[in-house]
């Protein structure tokens, strides 16, 4: 019997650790950008042939776009404290800091990731999941 109960109590610990495990804000972002792909490529084709920058709200916080060397269509999906993460569209395919600011990128080590700092403890990171596509997340 102390068998069964110590399996089933090791079968629900794995479960939850699965769950917080595939509900990080990271995966979330990740799963939303995924499920709406089309849709997000169509709404940024759009604006970049001139239309308005729409987005219909839902889980989606906000969107904006930032003009700069490089143009950014920043979406921010989780906004908790002064910690936001999301996703941004590059034309240029080029990686960028929060709000397109004129911030230095560093590379680790070769891969697709990318980190920021600036004044404080204002930090952030970013890499590439799709051609054109980011994620990012910055803290202040």
């Amino acid at each position: 019997m102390k068998r069964k109960w110590l399996l089933a109590g090791v079968a629900a610990v794995i479960l939850v650790a699965a769950v917080v495990c595939m509900n990080t804000p990271e995966k979330r972002v990740l799963r939303y950008y995924n499920a709406n792909k089309e849709d997000l490529n169509q709404r940024v084709e759009d604006y970049m042939n001139g239309e308005n920058l729409s987005w219909s709200g839902g889980a989606l916080k906000m969107v904006n776009a930032w003009p700069g060397e490089h143009e950014m269509v920043e979406y921010i999906l989780i906004s908790n404290g002064n910690t936001y993460r999301g996703f941004y569209y590059s034309p240029d395919d080029v990686p960028l800091a929060f709000q397109n600011t004129e911030t230095i990128l560093y590379q680790e080590d070769g891969s697709n990731r990318w980190t920021w700092s600036s004044e404080g403890d204002n930090h952030g990171e970013t890499y590439k999941i799709d051609d054109g596509w980011y994620y990012f997340s910055a803290s202040f």
